[in-house]
């Protein structure tokens, strides 16, 4: 009588589905739903996720730096993530033309020099001479008309130097994760007005872009880069 008291006390039990034509002595197999692996797998790529989130949030990029008022580069992200920086050439200015003009007067009193001199050790005498001519011709004809174009994408990166459009003076390229950074430096002194330019620095070297911008833009560009930097790493490697 106990026993039969015991089991009037046990909760009812629902049956388990069984197919048609199937024993109900065996239980049904139920695959589990969801991705490869289950609910589990599932569940600790949510904690993964999470605890990315977690770290993100204990660790905010710095804030970034308000553009300059009178900028000239142009700054974009594609859909693919990828940030370009393109710098467009300064253009004919009062400084051309006075390059231009001093060039001219330069060379007008080296040739002849030069031609007058005769003899190997007076023509090597001139060579400086030269070279400096060179040098103001070129912020006359060629400085005014040198574009820059940066691309930095999640897996590589490139910076070219065009002239009058389309004619390539340099390109260097490489793996994103080489990058170590940008940085504006002072890299002269012209009529002791000092000269800056952006430059970006990899394990293979460093290149440099921008000596015609101003300091601010220069600084506000390699801040984007930075944080466009900071940004790539903290994505997800496909090994993790």
């Amino acid at each position: 009588m106990l026993l039969v008291a015991l089991l009037a006390l046990r909760p009812p039990v629902a049956p388990h589905p069984v197919a048609l034509g199937a024993s109900s002595s065996r239980p049904r197999h139920v695959a589990p739903t969801g991705r490869l692996g289950g609910d589990f797998r599932a569940r600790d790529d949510d904690d993964d996720a999470q605890a990315r989130e977690r770290t993100l949030r204990s660790n905010p990029p710095p804030p970034r730096r308000t553009p300059p008022i009178a900028r000239r580069a142009r700054v974009s992200t594609t859909d693919a993530g990828t940030l370009l920086v393109e710098v467009p050439p300064k253009g004919l200015a009062a400084d051309a033309f006075f390059s231009g003009a001093f060039s001219v007067a330069w060379f007008s009193a080296v040739v002849p020099a030069t031609v007058m001199s005769g003899g190997v050790a007076p023509f090597l005498f001139m060579l400086p001479f030269w070279a400096a001519g060179g040098l103001v011709a070129k912020s006359a004809v060629l400085d005014p008309f040198v574009s820059s174009q940066l691309s930095i994408g999640q897996f590589a990166w490139s910076l070219r130097t065009l002239a009058y459009g389309d004619a390539v003076l340099s390109q260097r390229e490489g793996a994103t994760d080489e990058l170590r950074g940008a940085q504006a430096e002072l890299v002269a002194y012209v009529n002791e007005i000092p000269q800056y330019e952006l430059r970006l620095y990899s394990e293979g070297g460093m290149c440099s872009f921008g000596s015609t911008l101003s300091v601010d833009e220069l600084e506000f560009l390699a801040d984007e880069i930075n944080q466009h930097l900071e940004g790539l790493r903290r994505l997800p490697s496909d090994d993790s």
